[in-house]
């Protein structure tokens, strides 16, 4: 039973990656913005539009960072043409300059009498039927993956109320606060120290 559950669990994973998948990134999310949602709360806005805040500063952040990594990619996308020329170019010197390995190879075929094989050719989707059948998966996670995260940075509150009030485990439920709290702001230093290395960069 135990193998059967560990062969199937590539299968399921791949499956339900349209779930696990948005369910993963928000809790990161939720982890990197729980500190700022904070912060937000304690200027004294209410843990609704914190939260949501928070949330629209990461997006406002990433819409900044692909605007910084796009413009040089679209100038370059604008030199395709001329690249693809001087590929062009030098391909037809090199295929001008390798033309006996060609002759060499007709007759090597026609002495040994091997007969032209045939050329199969399989036709697949287009790059744009691709991104067209990609697309609404996409969103669909990527909405997902926001929902999920803004309603786990609303209810952090509500989490760490529930930890610190239960009086039956009141040592432990302190001990699980601080160590919340402490994750929290360990990945977030880190996150935020990787962000601005590679803003350096």
């Amino acid at each position: 039973m135990a193998v059967g559950l560990f062969l199937a669990l590539p299968f399921v994973l791949s499956i339900g990656s349209v779930v696990f998948l948005p369910l993963v990134t928000a809790i990161i999310l939720t982890i990197v913005l729980s500190p700022m949602a904070d912060r937000l709360a304690q200027v004294g806005l209410p843990n609704f539009l914190a939260s949501f805040l928070a949330l629209l500063a990461f997006l406002a952040i990433v819409a900044l960072a692909l605007t910084a990594v796009l413009r040089p990619a679209v100038s370059l996308f604008d030199d395709v043409p001329a690249m693809i020329d001087r590929i062009g170019e030098h391909f037809e010197n090199l295929q001008g300059a390798l033309v006996w390995v060609s002759r060499l190879n007709d007759q090597v075929a026609r002495i040994l009498g091997t007969p032209e094989g045939q050329q199969v050719v399989l036709a697949g989707p287009s790059m744009l039927e691709q991104l067209a059948f990609a697309t609404p998966t996409v969103v669909l996670e990527v909405l997902l993956t926001f929902l999920m995260a803004f309603f786990m940075i609303e209810a952090r509150v509500r989490v760490r109320r529930r930890l610190l009030l239960d009086r039956q485990h009141f040592g432990a439920s302190l001990k699980a606060a601080r160590v919340m709290r402490d994750v929290q702001d360990r990945v977030a230093a880190y996150i935020l120290t990787v962000g601005l290395i590679n803003l350096g960069i």
